[in-house]
């Protein structure tokens, strides 16, 4: 086989997986077709065998979006950006400068250029620096129209100020509506889902590298519309650019942003600038104009002073780790990595094919020196190159980004030995090499990243896949990782022993290193590589004579791909149970005269069989092989094959563990173990109480539609591709009660006198299957489960300031709910004390009484101005005593709650005159019969130190000391008589006369 050496692989190759893999990612995430930037005279259709299928792009759009890599253009501008996003860029990385002499009515002189100076040199009129926003009207945001799935992402290295960024952006009409909004995502924990960016509509995300430009942006001044320009060093991490010049490559993966010293950093002066008077519309006059005239009118602007220019102490900076960090004050978004990769001088396309994006160079980029940095493997967002028309920068970061298989040319996947190529998963395709940077005849090794369960990759040894030369089959048996690394270090190998991945080799003169086809399949059938390989020695050694395919019946004579009379042993690599094949000592497969074998498979072969001679009769668990007719030597002379398939009459076993696995009141979920089968089970028929079977492929079965409380029977029997149906399964089961209680009915909360104590009562719910319990609530909380059979429950902690809503729901056995019965509380108002009022008032005394109020915890009493005292019951009435004689007295009573303190009742009253309370009361005569007149009369109110009393008529005394309550005179009959009585201290004297009299006419 031909070998080419390194110096034969051809420029247009390298060329040629730049544009395969971009029209991968043209396509990205749309379903539009791209125009290829580059001739298809250079595609060899006879390399490329599944072209189309080359061209679905990204396939998970829901993972966040710093799990995507991205290829970026380092100084993009100074190649055609629509070419490039055609042949899959999505990050771009633009300087911009102001100009030196724009136009005299230009108010947007924000450009494209790369300069050493500050300014662009060719932005005066004629020169065809571009605007920055002529680029995003007449490349980006069309695309991106083109095109309602792509995401692309802007890296602004910046040298304008904030207001002239703001000018360009005015002249880019909707930019609020594409560029990306971080505070959209606010609540979102980590970056949002490249669906979320897509569904948003933002789907330009820009970054700055300078404080000034990296802020937020509403050039219409329409609410809603802000944008972000996110800075980059705290966004993103970066490794310094430059890889040194191309005879000495530094492959170092230090941070762009190391730490710093203080030091001083010079600010030019300030030209003066005069005040601009205000600009009305106008129309657009200057060719090269951006998009949007008429130009809209300007605001006057004030004068600019000069000032000269100074030094700037900057200070110390930490500088920026190039680890996988979380950003500052977003702690759940990770930084996105920019992986600068790229020569800064003496640098051309052919050194950039074959260094900066070649896959080697990519890849130990990545593994290496970037996780020797970062302390673990660190993936890139974003791969900025230069000459991103060459190498194999887009099938690489599409690897990065949904998994590939990465191919060696040493053994091991040996990182020191190149890298071969890489091709990313998510489609089938068969590749006849030299393509997609896969050379012809060098791989030896592979290591699977990301690949899914159930996928087979095939290898030939054969361009056009003849199986009569060497050919190994990997099928992946578990998920692996994308952030794993799974190495095969040889294709020369059989082995299942391995939990991620079989490998079946058949072997014929050596693969390793001989690779020149490559097929991958996501979803391959059952039984597709069903074949048999005959070899020219015994127990499957020397040569392959061929290789037969068990996918259909077929007969033929041995020449040609098959040489004839050379077959000496044979390999089931697999078939299905019933295959029969029979080797024929002379043509024309139907005679045994000159003797034949015969291999019956009496279950599936999923792994290889050997059979080692072609003279031998034995039967296993797998297989019956026949030795039969003639006497001759079969080994060496076969020279015909008959294929056929006998009839399957062996049912499956039966399924096992039937189980139900959830059960309602109108469903039941039923689950089995797999059944088993000589060919393989094709189906289960699954039936219910002895109605018509449906068919499954499944192992699960969901019943719906049924009746709650019944009692069911399910029967599964399996279902082979010869229609033989297995012994049934069966498993009884109940549905669960699928009607819920009735509710409570005549529900009444009736508060207690106790403050905050409240009964609710109410009557029973029913079910058919009972009631297991109550649920009491008060206000959406639930307060108290009560049993079945109480149907009463008191609140001790209401709040009765506040509407209280009682609800009660009923709970069935089968945990079904009742609706609520309710009742509304409503809030007891802030009452003052009813019926105050004041007795036994005395000179200094008195009690004050009210009517109790159930739901005040107590009570204020205030007299006069005094400091209010605490009353905590007033039933046996409140003593006030101290009071002063004779003075107006007013009270006040308030009612104390628990959310407040009521208004208070209010009442007034005097005490008593002292005097008046030591004065004799109800002076009356008792006997009135002259000569005899008898006076009586009461004690004073308030008699201590009493002596006694004292009578007088007019003048006179007529009685004196006395200490009786009566006294008897002698009277005239018919005469009027007036006595005045009054009462004797020993400490104040005699009390007024005049204050108790009586006036009587003797009888």
């Amino acid at each position: 086989m031909n070998i080419p050496s390194k110096t034969q692989r051809s420029r247009p190759f390298r060329k040629l997986n730049v544009f395969l893999s971009g029209l991968l990612f043209s396509t990205l995430l749309s379903a539009a077709t791209p125009t290829p930037t580059q001739s298809t005279s250079e595609v060899d259709p006879t390399h490329v065998e599944t072209l189309s299928a080359s061209m679905t792009g990204i396939t998970n759009f829901d993972k966040p979006f710093n799990e995507y890599t991205w290829v970026t253009a380092h100084n993009a501008y100074l190649n055609d950006m629509k070419a490039q996003l055609e042949r899959g860029v999505r990050g771009f990385m633009l300087d911009i400068h102001l100009a030196k002499k724009p136009y005299p009515d230009q108010t947007d002189f924000v450009y494209l250029c790369h300069t050493n100076g500050e300014k662009c040199d060719k932005a005066a009129q004629g020169g065809n620096d571009p605007l920055f926003s002529a680029k995003m009207n007449e490349v980006f945001i069309p695309f991106l129209k083109q095109h309602p799935k792509e995401v692309i992402t802007i890296f602004l290295e910046s040298r304008v100020p904030y207001n002239n960024l703001k000018e360009a952006f005015k002249n880019i009409p909707g930019i609020e509506d594409w560029a990306f909004n971080i505070s959209d995502f606010d609540n979102s924990n980590g970056w949002p889902t490249l669906q979320q960016l897509i569904d948003s509509g933002r789907r330009i995300i820009i970054f700055g590298d300078t404080d000034e430009i990296s802020k937020g942006y509403n050039p219409s001044g329409v609410s809603g519309t802000k944008f972000n320009v996110l800075l980059d060093n705290r966004f993103a991490n970066q490794n310094m650019y430059g890889l040194g010049s191309v005879l000495l490559h530094n492959w170092s993966c230090v941070t762009r942003y190391g730490p710093t010293k203080e030091h001083e950093k010079w600010i030019p002066p300030q030209e003066f600038v005069p005040e601009q008077p205000a600009i009305p519309e106008r129309p657009c006059t200057a060719p090269g104009t951006p998009i949007g005239c008429p130009l809209p009118a300007e605001e006057a602007k004030p004068e600019i002073p000069a000032r000269p220019g100074y030094y700037q102490t900057i200070p110390a900076d930490p500088g920026i780790p190039l680890i996988d960090a979380s950003i500052s004050g977003r702690p759940s978004w990770k930084r996105l990595f920019l992986m600068n990769q790229f020569h800064k001088i003496d640098k051309a396309e052919f050194d950039a094919g074959n260094k900066d994006n070649n896959l080697t160079y990519l890849d130990r980029r990545v593994e290496q020196y970037c996780a020797q940095t970062a302390g673990a493997r660190y993936v890139p967002n974003y791969i900025a190159i230069d000459y991103n028309q060459v190498g194999d920068a887009f099938p690489y970061a599409k690897a990065l980004t949904q998994g590939g298989f990465y191919f060696y040319e040493g053994s091991n996947a040996d990182p020191a030995r190149d890298a071969v190529c890489v091709l990313p998963t998510g489609q089938d395709q068969t590749l006849k090499l030299p393509t997609q940077g896969c050379e012809n005849d060098e791989i030896q090794s592979l290591a699977l990243r990301g690949i899914a369960k159930g996928t087979r990759l095939t290898v030939y040894d054969n361009g056009d896949g003849n199986q009569q030369d060497d050919y190994s089959i990997i099928d992946v048996t578990l998920d692996i990782p994308l952030n794993a690394k799974l190495v095969i270090g040889s294709f020369e190998q059989t082995s299942n022993s391995n939990l991620w991945y079989s490998i079946r080799h058949i072997h014929n003169n050596g693969l390793n290193g001989k690779i020149s086809r490559i097929k991958i399949e996501q979803h391959p059938s059952d039984f597709t590589d069903a074949a048999i390989a005959l070899h020219e020695g015994r127990n499957g050694s020397e040569n392959i004579v061929c290789t037969v395919g068990l996918t259909s019946a077929t007969a033929f004579n041995f020449g040609g791909d098959c040489d004839n009379d050379e077959a000496k042993s044979a390999t089931l690599l697999s078939a299905k149970a019933g295959t029969k094949i029979t080797l024929y000592g002379q043509y024309d497969s139907n005679s045994c005269k000159q003797g034949c074998l015969t291999i019956e498979t009496k279950r599936s072969i999923t792994w290889p069989i050997q059979v080692g001679n072609l003279e031998s009769s034995y039967e296993n668990a797998d297989v019956k092989v026949t030795r039969s007719g003639g006497t001759q030597q079969l080994e060496g002379k076969v020279s015909s094959i008959r294929v056929e398939f006998l009839p399957d009459t062996t049912p499956p076993g039966k399924p096992l563990n039937p189980v139900i696995s959830t059960i309602t009141g109108t469903s039941a979920t039923l689950n089995w173990t797999a059944a088993s089968d000589n060919i393989g089970v094709v189906g289960y028929r699954v039936s219910l109480n002895g109605a018509s079977p449906v068919t499954v492929t499944s192992t699960q079965h969901i019943f719906r539609g049924l009746a709650d409380g019944v009692q069911y029977t399910a029967e599964i029997r399996a279902l082979d591709a010869a229609a033989n149906i297995s012994a049934p399964s069966t498993i009884t089961f109940t549905t669960l009660d699928a009607t819920p209680p009735t509710p409570p009915t005549e529900l009444e909360v009736t508060p207690t006198a106790v403050n905050g104590m409240a009964t609710a009562r109410w009557q029973p719910s029913h079910d058919t299957f009972g009631i297991a319990r109550y649920e009491v609530w008060n206000n959406d909380k639930l307060i108290a489960y009560q049993p079945s059979n109480l149907w009463i429950f008191t609140f001790l902690t209401l709040d009765r300031t506040i509407p209280n809503v009682i609800k009660v729901r009923a709970t069935d056995k089968s945990g079904l709910f009742s609706e609520f019965a309710q009742y509304i509380l409503e809030p007891t108002a802030i009452e003052p004390p009813s019926d105050l009022h004041v007795q036994d008032i005395s000179s200094t005394s008195a009690k004050v009484k009210w009517t109790k109020i159930s739901e005040a915890s107590g009570y204020k009493l205030q007299i006069n101005s005094n400091t209010p005292v605490d009353v905590s019951d007033p039933a046996y009435g409140y003593q006030i005593t101290g009071l002063t004689p004779d003075t107006t007295q007013t009270i006040k009573v308030s009612a104390v709650y628990a959310s407040g303190t009521s208004e208070p009742a209010s009442i007034d009253f005097k005490t008593a005159d002292a005097h008046l309370q030591k004065l004799p009361k109800n002076l009356r005569v008792i006997t009135n019969k002259a000569p005899v007149l008898t006076l009586g009369w009461d004690a004073p109110s308030e008699a201590e130190n009493l002596t006694g009393y004292k009578i007088s008529q007019g003048i006179f005394s007529v009685g004196y000391g006395l200490n009786i309550y009566r006294h008897t005179i002698l009277a005239q009959k018919g005469n009027e008589y007036t006595f005045k009585l009054s009462a004797v201290y020993s400490d104040i004297g005699e009390t007024e006369k005049d204050r108790v009299a009586i006036t009587v006419t003797a009888e």
